[in-house]
């Protein structure tokens, strides 16, 4: 795994106790909006340059084993996710005598159009602050948005979090009309 690669899914590697056990869990997020019908292939690859950067870097042993890596994919568009979500649903149909034989790899969809807004004001954890400044319309709803989670922003374990907040703030704020209300937004 090159470093651009390894920085990508840092945040992605916690560490937790499992059956009193050390082990890892392995988070691969897909923040998608466009349909990409090869997705589920791309998963899997990640999941095998995971592994490997972990065996390559002797984080593992194999009487630990692989740890266990959970596939989410983050639906951001507007329409109902249409995609695959699993490598064996891509397979040949003439492949079904091979079919136990080949990889199943299988991610959790969350649609983000799904959540409603009464479920993010009830949450404080990253996912409903991320939610939160992407559905801000005016800079007063996102200076709401920054002071409601200002306790997740200031957390030092999400400082690569923040600086993809950073971003996106950069971004949202970029499109607003100062006309529209105030432009003092804080961090």
């Amino acid at each position: 795994m090159t470093e651009a690669m390894r920085k990508r899914f840092s945040d992605s590697i916690k560490k937790v106790r499992w059956k009193g056990e050390e082990a890892y869990l392995l988070l691969l997020l897909e923040f998608q909006t466009a349909k990409d019908s090869w997705r589920p292939v791309r998963i899997l690859s990640y999941t095998g340059l995971l592994w490997l950067d972990l065996i390559k870097r002797s984080k593992i042993t194999r009487e630990q084993g692989l740890p266990p890596i959970f596939p989410i994919v983050i639906h951001g568009g507007s329409e109902r996710w249409e995609g695959p979500l699993s490598v064996q649903s891509l397979l040949a149909p003439h492949a079904n005598a091979l079919k136990k034989y080949q990889p199943h790899n299988f991610a959790l969809l969350i649609e983000e159009r799904l959540i409603k807004d009464e479920i993010l004001n009830k949450n404080s954890d990253f996912y409903a602050l991320y939610l939160s400044l992407k559905r801000a319309k005016t800079p007063m709803a996102l200076r709401d948005a920054i002071n409601k989670y200002r306790s997740v922003l200031a957390d030092p374990d999400h400082r690569e979090l923040l600086k993809t907040i950073l971003a996106i703030l950069e971004t949202l704020y970029r499109n607003f009309n100062p006309d529209e209300g105030t432009n003092d937004v804080r961090f």
